[in-house]
């Protein structure tokens, strides 16, 4: 992507709900989906990514209403499968809130693997793959859902950018990226 000086690679991208995220973790390792549509690049292959270069990560969040937000945090990785695809992320600058950085040091969590710290399933109860602790923060994998409603936590969205924890609002589209530091 050529944004902000170019070489990102986006790895995470929705925007209309046609692809499924509530995945297995099988599926959450090798990616789902068509990078010219709604996709996961696969966990296997951002570790491999990340692990070899210093990369930082950038999250753009649309809503419904046609506003825009975005996050650049200055470091980014995640740890092999052995490790659960531990996530780690710090440095944030941008205008969506500092909702990533509360998931710094979890285990990614899928459908069928339950790696947070929560008595229940996160990923199960929230239906979406993500790095959850004592669960959420945000949920970029969460269901897709158009407005009309709130619909609590198991949808595409996240705390502290136009709304909050009484009043989560779905998002339009979100996009992640990485790209190697300089």
């Amino acid at each position: 992507m050529d944004i902000n000086g170019g070489g990102w690679t986006v790895f995470q991208k929705r925007f209309d709900g046609s692809v499924g995220f509530y995945r297995t973790f099988e599926e959450y390792k090798y990616g789902f989906g068509n990078a010219s549509g709604e996709y996961w690049l696969g966990n296997e292959y951002v570790h491999y990514i990340t692990t070899k270069r210093n990369c930082s990560l950038r999250i753009d969040l649309w809503d419904w209403l046609g506003k825009t937000a975005h996050n650049i945090y200055s470091v980014f990785w995640i740890d092999s499968e052995q490790s659960e695809y531990t996530l780690h992320v710090k440095g944030v600058q941008g205008n969506a809130g500092g909702m990533f950085i509360a998931h710094n040091g979890q285990m990614f969590s899928a459908s069928d693997r339950d790696n947070d710290r929560w008595s229940g399933s996160c990923a199960q109860h929230y239906m979406g793959g993500w790095w959850f602790g004592i669960c959420y923060y945000s949920n970029l994998n969460g269901l897709y859902r158009r407005p009309g409603g709130s619909y609590g936590f198991n949808t595409t969205s996240t705390l502290g950018w136009r709304d909050n924890a009484f009043k989560i609002k779905s998002l339009k589209a979100t996009r992640m990226m990485i790209k190697r530091r300089n």
